[in-house]
């Protein structure tokens, strides 16, 4: 923001500096045996040298590529100054680009004599006429844990360069700055200063959603990440507002988080924008505040323009949410395969794959109803899962568990169809589940599987069919008996068994005669 280097300075001579002991000079011939500033040195030429090696000891410190060309405040003490006396102030005030930045003040500084006494630089920037320190300790580049030693001459000089390390939020627009040296003695206190800067050490503020993207209806943290300047040191008192984006609120009661000193995280009414303020202390390389937000399906942005009031922060880029509706997946299938025929006393083995392809976790749960199973088949009892809970109750199958996201579950188990055959002989069943392709009332084939117990084959009977019948042979018709010619009763009994004896010989030889003549027409020979 501002920068002196001195390197305007007239460069036939040194010039002395009017109201105080000290010459801007450096180490080349023009200031060589240069009888004003001897004089000022007690007409000590070896002082007035001295002075002219600090001028050359900085220019090897910042890089000067001719380091004795490096042009310096420089004063070897004779008389004493006094304490706390101006070193370096500007006559007019700086105008600043921006208001509320924390601002602070660097000087590259080189000391000799160290062992006798060395400089105290205090800085401060002026705001009007009001001078705020910008230092919590003075500078002192013999004692600095930085300091580089530089032999000239076979004498010892020390350089440094520091910012100070109390930075100011400043919120006007004009700036003065002001260097003075607490060390007010005669002897030793022989130092030089160069390159004095104003520099800007605000903290950088960025925002970050965690996660980027969240269930519509979940919450999402927004945080936001206070980052410090390399010098690391105390920034007290930044502050900005965050007015979130349409449809983007802070998630209820949910407690803000923060590792920031003092950090404060505050929602209006409307809970459409947060206030967020607090300190970094020295070492701190960075803080964190954060508040949940929540939203329904969509995405937002969250960029600078979001942020209003800003004191003692550099502006964030932009952060980007999105909130979406979980989805999951179901496959089931069997065992054997879907649509085929199931025998009895056969297993049937059921498998759900639930997956889920979105972006955010997902409660994801199903029901198989088995109603149309059981009339024909028993549950085996033998469900589980590969994540999840799975439970049984007649006749439905319940499952239910947490898939993060691109995760998957396998669901198995199985029923026994009945041997002997019962039931409709039909294994149809569907699987439901809200928020999947299987809700209540899907068509879709992946929901539901088929199986077909066939009916038990007809056997043979146990009867042959019947013989045909044999014609039977034909009876003549009884005749009548004759009278008796005979002698005696008993004779004509005899005689009639006879008689009867007789015409059943001839019966039968007169059918065994009629069945060879009806043989002999049969084959042709008769």
């Amino acid at each position: 923001m501002y920068t002196e280097n001195f390197e305007n300075a007239p460069a036939d001579k040194p010039v002395r500096l009017t109201g105080y002991n000290g010459w801007v000079l450096d180490d080349t011939a023009t200031s060589a045996g240069y009888a004003p500033g001897i004089a000022d040195c007690g007409n000590s030429a070896n002082f007035w040298d001295s002075s002219r090696d600090l001028a050359a000891v900085l220019g090897q410190y910042n890089g000067t590529a001719v380091p004795n060309q490096n042009q310096a405040v420089t004063a070897f003490t004779y008389n004493s100054p006094g304490a706390n006396r101006v070193e370096f102030e500007t006559v007019q005030p700086l105008p600043l680009p921006r208001t509320n930045r924390f601002l602070a003040f660097s000087v590259n500084s080189a000391a000799t004599n160290c062992s006798v006494s060395a400089p105290q630089l205090n800085f401060f920037l002026l705001d009007g006429p009001t001078a705020v320190p910008a230092s919590a300790k003075p500078l002192n580049p013999c004692t600095d844990p930085a300091a580089k030693s530089y032999p000239v001459d076979g004498k010892a000089y020390k350089a440094v360069g520091r910012a100070s390390d109390a930075p100011v939020l400043f919120a006007g627009s004009l700036l003065g700055i002001r260097m003075t040296n607490a060390n007010g003695s005669g002897t030793g206190n022989d130092a030089a200063f160069d390159d004095i800067r104003v520099l800007d050490v605000t903290p950088q503020v960025d925002k970050a959603f965690t996660p980027e993207v969240a269930t519509a209806g979940g919450t999402s943290t927004l945080v936001f990440t206070v980052t410090n300047t390399s010098d690391l040191a105390a920034k007290k008192g930044w502050s900005f507002t965050d007015t979130l984006p349409a449809g983007l609120t802070v998630a209820g009661p949910a407690p803000a988080s923060t590792t920031c000193a003092s950090g404060k995280v505050e929602s209006d009414n409307g809970l459409g924008a947060v206030t967020l303020s607090g300190d970094l202390t020295a070492g701190q390389a960075s803080c964190t505040l954060g508040v949940q937000v929540t939203a329904a399906a969509g995405t937002y942005r969250n960029c600078a323009e979001n942020v209003s009031d800003a004191i003692g922060v550099d502006l964030p880029g932009c952060a980007v949410v999105r909130f979406v509706t979980p989805r999951y997946t179901i496959a089931k299938s069997s065992q054997p395969v879907d649509g085929g025929a199931v025998l009895p006393g056969q297993r049937l083995e059921y498998r759900v794959l639930v997956s889920n392809p979105g972006e955010v976790p997902v409660d994801a749960r199903l029901d198989d109803d088995l109603t149309a199973v059981l009339d024909d088949a028993a549950y085996d009892g033998d469900a589980a899962a590969t994540l999840g809970q799975v439970d049984y109750r007649q006749p439905v199958l319940h499952w239910s568990g947490d898939l993060p996201a691109g995760g998957s579950a396998s669901v198995r188990y199985s029923v026994t169809v009945a041997d002997p055959r019962r039931g409709d002989g039909r294994l149809h069943n569907a699987v439901t589940a809200d928020g999947s392709n299987c809700a209540a009332g899907s068509v879709d084939p992946h929901c539901a599987t088929h199986g077909e117990v066939p009916p038990a084959p007809a056997g043979p009977t146990s009867a042959g069919p019947a013989p045909t019948p044999t014609a039977a042979a034909a009876v003549p018709p009884a005749r009548t008996a004759l009278p008796s010619t005979g002698a005696g009763q008993p004779l004509v009994a005899g005689g009639l068994g006879g008689l009867a004896l007789g015409a059943g010989l001839l019966l039968t030889l007169a059918a065994r005669r009629r069945q060879e003549r009806e043989r002999e027409r049969g084959d042709g020979t008769g």
